[in-house]
């Protein structure tokens, strides 16, 4: 009976440690390709470029920049945010997606795709942003 326990304890352990390194293999690989992806880089982009856009909309918020920005620096950097998007990428991406991705980005197209989101994404929001404003007058009728 000693034995049967301990063998079923010594396989409850290694079953864990193995879902443990399965775990954090796949966490690995989705910093990884966070990493690959620029998101530090475009994190902070996209958040001046919001900015940008905030005061150009209410420049009254000029006076502000200062605050929002060690706000944004404070609490939206990459180092807070990036176990919640580990867990955003793990639970969406398998870890072998994840390493196809990270293959992409390691290529000449997908450094150039990173090294461009940020611009890209931001251009994007203004190009809404302009479809809004252009057409803002239909709904105050």
């Amino acid at each position: 009976m000693k034995y049967i326990i301990l063998t079923l304890l010594v396989f409850s352990f290694v079953r864990v440690t193995a879902q443990d390194c399965v775990q954090a293999s796949h966490a690995k690989a989705a910093e990884s390709l966070l990493i690959s992806m620029q998101t530090p880089k475009t994190l902070k982009e996209g958040i001046n470029s919001m900015m940008q856009m905030q005061i150009q909309s209410n420049p009254s918020l000029k006076a502000y920049e200062n605050i929002f920005n060690e706000f944004f620096a404070k609490y939206m950097n990459f180092e807070r945010l990036k176990e919640p998007l580990i867990k955003l990428y793990t639970d969406e991406f398998s870890e072998a997606e994840l390493n196809d991705m990270i293959a992409f980005y390691e290529t000449p197209t997908g450094k150039k795709l990173a090294d461009r989101q940020g611009a890209l994404t931001s251009k994007a929001a203004q190009l809404g942003q302009e479809a809004v404003r252009s057409h803002l007058s239909s709904v105050k009728k």
